[in-house]
């Protein structure tokens, strides 16, 4: 069996930047291994060029480099194209409408009362202090939230609030309140939309630095009973 000074489990962006700071370590040689669950590498990043072809290249999942200033590790690879482009996540009710579950347009009012709700509902977390203990966003939120007595406004603070879930990759179920916004700091919310794609990116990096890659390895327990 062989034995390995690091593990690093999953083969997105996160998996293999680590990979990339073992690679740039002269001082010693770490012998790492990183493991990935699904038979390809990327994560949640995943560039489709198999039902439109390679010219139309679509994402599924993660589809652009959240907040691309220049220190961004991922912007260093990046190949710019005069097709990307710079998405906003901001409403804009003069090119957008929104609809209901019954196809009705929700109207501007409603919608900017939604937003404000969520906006108060999650100020919780802003003053969650060190020494408490840590819940989920969802703990956090759901008793105001199932108070709500309107339900088109219910439902619309629900979808303000699944944009953290899509931005995050994870279910607010999971996500720490104690946590949530800390690691972003002052940085603009801008996303930058790779033309090519960003899992054909993700896999480029991966490639260019021929890191030690194992596939369909499902990670199933963790032992840390040893002290490190």
């Amino acid at each position: 069996m062989d034995i390995y000074d690091v593990i690093i489990i999953g083969c997105g962006s996160a998996g293999i930047g680590a990979g990339i700071e073992f690679e740039k370590v002269t001082s010693k040689s770490i012998n790492y291994l990183i493991l990935e669950a699904r038979n390809r590498i990327g994560g949640r990043a995943y560039t489709d060029i198999t039902t439109f072809g390679k010219d139309i290249p679509l994402d599924h999942g993660a589809h652009y480099i959240c907040h691309h200033e220049e220190n961004n590790f991922l912007r260093q690879f990046y190949v710019p194209s005069e097709k990307d482009f710079v998405e906003s996540d901001s409403y804009d009710n003069s090119t957008m409408v929104i609809y209901d579950q019954q196809g009705i347009i929700i109207e501007d009012e409603l919608i900017n009362k939604a937003t404000k709700y969520a906006d108060d509902l999650l100020s919780a977390t802003e003053g969650y202090s060190n020494e408490t203990s840590d819940i989920s966003l969802f703990d956090l939120v759901n008793t105001e939230l199932e108070a709500i007595s309107d339900l088109r406004l219910k439902s619309l603070v629900k979808m303000t609030l699944s944009y953290i879930e899509c931005h995050e990759g994870s279910n607010i179920t999971q996500l720490s309140s104690k946590l949530y916004g800390k690691g972003e700091g002052d940085l603009p919310e801008s996303d930058l939309t790779i033309t090519d794609g960003l899992g054909t990116l993700v896999q480029h990096i991966a490639s260019k630095y021929n890191l030690p890659i194992k596939l369909n390895s499902i990670v199933t327990d963790i032992d840390a009973s040893n002290d490190i």
